[in-house]
């Protein structure tokens, strides 16, 4: 019997258990020689059988071939046409956590890559359209745009470890991409403040400062993604920001207008904390003032406002100067 009979299922096995061991150029090497032995036979159906009963085997591999053409990629269609995918149920929760910490919830259970990128990996493809980006987009997302070997090299690890703490087949890569199955229910913290504060401008009253209040808690648990470094997580950074600005001014004008002062004048001043040339807020902190009886405390909030605003070579805009002068009639 020729010595590569039984050498593709031998060697696809052997590559799911060094996977299981943590030896991933190992495993690589496992899955290279099967789909070498059926070469030398000559034909595929013992190593498609084997790939069958252990597809992440040849999911694998396909995160490390840039080209649609690939030997693997006519396996995977091969395996397609048989129906060999199993698709992640739809049931099944994926949330990650950014604020403060970050985490991969599936099912509520913390599951822990063991690259941080991978973090990042799953934060950009949740922000996308259809969830999907191309590997030269993600390695300028991931590596700044480095492109060589190293860079590919930890991004195909990122992606392995993605693959490896979501549910099965919740990572999808072909053409030159890498996305999440749409069968999985994926979120992130980030993504549901963004929705939440859509949702809040639909509403009105009380309905909108709660909606608004509710997104503020999320971001109030602290830096996004903290400790990973990125252009593309320093522009996230800047647009949750300010997007954390403009509720925070939503919900002191929505409290004030429910004459709840105290805490309309906490969210005023938070606004004014991180951006001191906030006019808008400068002006709430003037009607809070007026709304208590407080002609002097009207005043000092304009007077604070034309001094921050003199360090940059600015002036109250009329708008303001007319309402400290009608609140101090």
């Amino acid at each position: 019997m020729d010595r590569w009979q039984d050498t593709p299922a031998t060697a696809v096995w052997l590559a799911e258990a060094e996977w299981r061991a943590g030896n991933e150029e190992a495993a690589d090497r496992a899955a290279d020689l099967a789909l070498e032995a059926a070469r030398r036979q000559g034909f595929n159906h013992i190593l498609l059988q084997a790939l069958r009963d252990f597809p992440a085997v040849l999911s694998r591999r396909l995160d490390a071939e840039p080209a649609a053409g690939s030997p693997w990629h006519e396996l995977a269609r091969a395996l397609h046409a048989q129906q060999v995918a199993v698709q992640a149920p739809a049931s099944v929760s994926v949330e990650l956590l950014e604020f403060g910490r970050y985490a991969i919830l599936v099912e509520g259970e913390e599951r822990t890559p063991r690259i941080v990128k991978t973090y990042l990996l799953l934060a950009y493809l949740l922000t996308r359209p259809h969830r999907r980006a191309g590997r030269d987009e993600l390695l300028d997302v991931l590596f700044e745009g480095r492109a060589d070997d190293s860079a590919r090299a930890y991004l195909r690890q990122a992606v392995r470890w993605l693959r490896t703490v979501l549910p099965p087949d919740g990572v999808v890569s072909e053409r030159g991409t890498v996305g999440l199955s749409g069968e999985l229910a994926a979120t992130s913290e980030s993504v549901r403040v963004d929705g939440a504060l859509a949702e809040a401008a639909r509403m009105r009253g009380s309905d909108r400062l709660r909606a608004t209040l509710a997104a503020l808690e999320i971001i109030d648990r602290g830096a996004y993604l903290p400790g990973i470094a990125s252009q593309w997580l320093d522009e996230r950074r800047q647009r949750l920001a300010e997007l954390a600005t403009d509720a925070r001014y939503e919900a002191a004008e929505l409290a004030f207008s429910a004459d709840r002062l105290e805490e309309a004048e906490q969210f005023a001043q938070a606004v004014l904390h991180v951006e001191p040339f906030h006019e808008a807020a400068w002006r709430l902190v003037m009607r809070l003032a007026s709304a208590r009886g407080d002609d002097q405390g009207v005043l000092r909030a304009y007077q604070r406002c034309e001094q921050v605003l003199a360090e940059v070579g600015a002036e109250p805009t009329a708008t303001t100067r007319q309402l400290v002068g009608q609140l101090r009639r």
